[in-house]
């Protein structure tokens, strides 16, 4: 279901936006960086914040692979909520990080705050958060609490109180200088997931985030087509913006020289802008018992960049860009960096391995604009080599699902 919009999130500002786009982590981009302006528009700001955990000792007779698994599990969090609330050094330098990145590109800025405390922030901690987000941002985004909402779905933490804490922030950042406020939109479940768009609309919210979770589209779509189906019942999907955040770029297999790029088939799930994966998702214990020595903490030990070639949906893991026979030339980082690269761990090819995704995505949204005016995006997606045929069956049944369609042959 692509769809191409034209939006203005200030209405004092002259530029529009249009869709589909990507967001620009700004984080990852240098000032010597040259991206390519029609992949620019729309920028990013993500920030992970944590609560302090006590972490159990080890019993001594635990074995080394246990531990090993357990400090996967509980890694060291990055920044507690807790303690940057009452640090004012640590205040400047977090402010001073966000500061850094803004301006860097053109476009406005979407903030959004992950949360990973296992129960509610405080009351001054909320409004922290809150209040750097409205700073900082064109669009402040309701806080990201992947632990909690977790907890909802399992049953050990109310669903009320968690509806309840989106209500008094969506009443908080009303306060201030008025701003388009972006709901969150989560996998709780149908009836939950009802409740909390009623929310939305009652506080005439039109913007969304869809966190994946690190899920794809084609996995994440039934989760979508509800959203769509609720929002559609208050003649709100045409009107609103759709934003995906933590998609995953599909499975990178060790065996496979190339993987289906899942990921920019967001566009075609009716999402309008997506931006980064902030966020691994990690088997569980159990299964990665099951798999035993088969499976790998990193696949990045086979030390290989992962470029998105849009000429063909493919994410290529490769040591030498020269076996790319459709490097894009279109590329702000020249081949040769991918060439005989000694190490993916190198800071310059990290650092070029993220420009290199975001710009080419980037231009492969700018491009689709075009695609939805002027033909068919199932014909264009039946051209890329990686694309499978399933998945754009899935993108029309999406369609047919959510606009109530009984043909799934009709063009999208």
């Amino acid at each position: 279901m692509y769809a191409s919009k034209e939006l203005r999130f200030d209405k004092l500002d002259s530029k529009p936006i249009f869709t589909p786009i990507f967001g620009m982590d700004n984080r990852d981009v240098k000032f010597t960086d040259h991206i390519a302006e029609a992949a620019t528009g729309l920028n990013e700001i993500y920030r992970v914040l944590d609560e302090p955990l006590i972490v159990p000792k080890e019993s001594p007779d635990k074995k080394s692979d246990d531990r090993k698994e357990d400090s996967m599990e509980k890694k060291p969090l990055r920044l507690p909520l807790s303690k940057l609330v009452e640090d004012a050094k640590k205040q400047a330098i977090f402010n001073n990080d966000i500061q850094a990145q803004i301006g860097k590109l053109a476009g406005p800025s979407i903030f959004f705050i992950e949360y990973r405390g296992r129960k509610y922030p405080t009351e001054k901690e909320r409004k922290f958060m809150l209040h750097t987000e409205h700073t900082y941002s064109d669009i402040p985004c309701l806080p990201i609490t992947p632990f909690i909402t977790s907890a909802i779905i399992n049953g050990t933490m109310k669903f009320t109180d968690y509806l309840s804490f989106m209500k008094d922030s969506i009443e908080w950042l009303k306060k201030y200088r008025k701003k388009p406020i972006m709901g969150l939109l989560t996998n709780l479940g149908y009836s939950k997931l009802e409740e909390l768009i009623k929310l939305y609309v009652e506080q005439d919210i039109n913007t969304f985030c869809i966190d994946f979770d690190c899920k794809t589209p084609v996995s994440h779509k039934s989760a979508i087509s509800q959203c769509f189906r609720m929002l559609d019942e208050y003649e709100r999907v045409e009107t609103s913006f759709f934003y995906a955040i933590n998609v995953n770029q599909g499975r990178f297999i060790h065996n496979k020289t190339v993987v289906s790029a899942k990921d920019i088939l967001s566009f075609g799930f009716g999402l309008d802008a997506m931006g980064k994966r902030h966020r691994v998702k990690l088997p569980s214990k159990e299964v990665r018992e099951r798999l035993g020595s088969k499976w790998k903490p990193l696949d990045r030990k086979e030390n290989k960049a992962r470029l998105f070639i849009k000429t063909e949906y493919g994410y290529y893991k490769t040591q030498n860009a020269k076996e790319i026979s459709n490097y894009p030339l279109d590329s702000c980082i020249p081949l040769k960096t991918f060439s005989e690269c000694a190490s993916i761990d190198s800071p310059e090819v990290k650092h070029s391995e993220k420009i290199f995704n975001m710009e080419q995505l980037g231009l492969e949204a700018f491009a689709l604009r075009q695609i939805i005016e002027k033909e068919n995006p199932v014909i264009y997606l039946q051209q890329k080599a990686y694309v499978e045929p399933k998945d754009v069956e899935q993108i029309k049944e999406f369609k047919a699902d959510v606009q109530n369609q009984t043909t799934l042959d009709e063009s999208l």
